[in-house]
């Protein structure tokens, strides 16, 4: 079978981190029996033998390598034997414990890319029916389709759909069949993975519903940068509603996002508005970040977020909403989460997370709402 591109690559990445990675375990080159001493056995035997280990893995992902450019379906077994061997090495002590989750990782990530790369799900499904009590292929077929489908639940969660919920089904089906009790138990596990992408696709199907809707009247318990925030305020401006929380990574990596559409489309009749809710957080004068406390008051909190926005130059207003049915309003699963609604109060655009895309999506929308797209 002819090597793809991705496959080469995928390979090729792998043997390029798999040494510094394993000397990275411990900061020291391995000075111990040659790799072409160490077995699997032997490693069982002395399992508290880091170099060892470190060694072993390097020698056995480069035979992987080599083997996968004339017989990469060869490989893929062979990197499936050689984990079920490492799963029989018991090491005790630290820096043997650490090499071995090292190497193990990346035989795991170089057998997924070989076999992600080489079958098609109609294969995997043939070599399903040919090992009907080996959980093995199941779980490639689990991985390959959740990340062929992971990515586009959010940006076409219709075209997921099917191939999702067929998934599903198969492997419901196969659970049913089975007679094997440990083997029903790891296909009915690997349904409820992709599981995970059948709830992600019905929320997106939510949000999807609200458009063409009539935004929520605005709810806020109380404001930060604003006295007060109504609908009378925003009428006739383009709403831009962005739901965070200050612990979330995604939400402030979208900040500077966020802070460039309210510096340059504010005049041009776009009101930015940061929706958030209490969640128990007081501000550390020390480390000048939020930190959660024990019975943090409302007003606390609201001062909290006050100095936040300043050290995140967030200068628009944020709305705090404790019962939080603004956020079950507009389907608010995951965040950061946008809500674009027209100068008619309209909701016209929703979009869930943080990066370019996204971002992109959203001031195109806005743009085009002032009439620029």
């Amino acid at each position: 079978m002819r090597m793809t591109k991705t496959l080469m690559t995928a390979i090729l990445l792998t043997s390029a981190i798999i040494a510094p990675a394993l000397l990275r375990a411990e900061e020291t080159p391995s000075e111990t029996a040659p790799a072409e001493s160490v077995t699997l056995e032997t490693l069982q035997a002395s399992p508290d033998d880091a170099d060892a280990i470190k060694a072993f893995g390097e020698k056995q992902l480069e035979a992987a390598k080599a083997l996968s450019e004339k017989e990469p379906e060869a490989a893929v077994e062979m990197l499936s034997k050689l984990q079920a061997g490492l799963a029989e090495v018991k090491p005790t002590e630290r820096p043997a414990v650490v090499a071995l989750m090292i190497v193990r990782n990346q035989v795991g990530m170089t057998e997924r890319n070989l076999a992600n790369s080489l079958w098609s799900l109609e294969d995997m499904k043939a070599k399903i029916a040919e090992s009907p009590t080996d959980p093995a292929w199941v779980n490639r077929y689990t991985m390959k389709l959740y990340a062929d489908n992971a990515v586009l639940v959010r940006s076409d969660w219709q075209k997921a759909k099917e191939p999702v919920d067929a998934g599903v089904a198969y492997l419901e089906k196969l659970a049913e069949e089975s007679e094997d009790e440990a083997y029903q138990t790891a296909v009915k596990r690997a349904a409820s993975q992709l599981g995970r992408l059948q709830r992600s696709i019905e929320s997106q199907k939510k949000l999807a519903a609200l458009i063409g809707k009539p935004a929520m009247p605005l709810s806020a318990d109380t404001c930060v940068n604003a006295e007060s925030l109504t609908d009378a305020d925003v009428k006739g401006k383009v709403v831009v509603l962005d739901f965070f929380a200050i612990w979330c990574g995604p939400c402030i990596a979208s900040f500077p996002h966020v802070r460039h559409w309210n510096a340059d489309l504010a005049d041009k009749g776009v009101q930015v508005i940061g929706v958030t809710s209490y969640y128990g957080y007081d501000w550390n004068e020390e480390t000048e970040k939020p930190a959660r406390g024990e019975d943090v008051s409302h007003e606390a909190e609201v001062a909290m977020l006050g100095k936040f926005a300043k050290s995140h130059e967030l200068t628009y207003p944020l709305i705090v909403n404790e019962s939080k049915d603004i956020f079950k309003y507009y389907g608010v699963s995951g965040i950061p989460q946008v809500v674009v609604i027209d100068q008619t109060g309209i909701v016209q655009l929703v979009k869930v997370g943080s990066g370019e895309a996204n971002a992109k999506a959203i001031e195109a929308k806005v743009k085009e709402l002032l009439g620029e797209g």
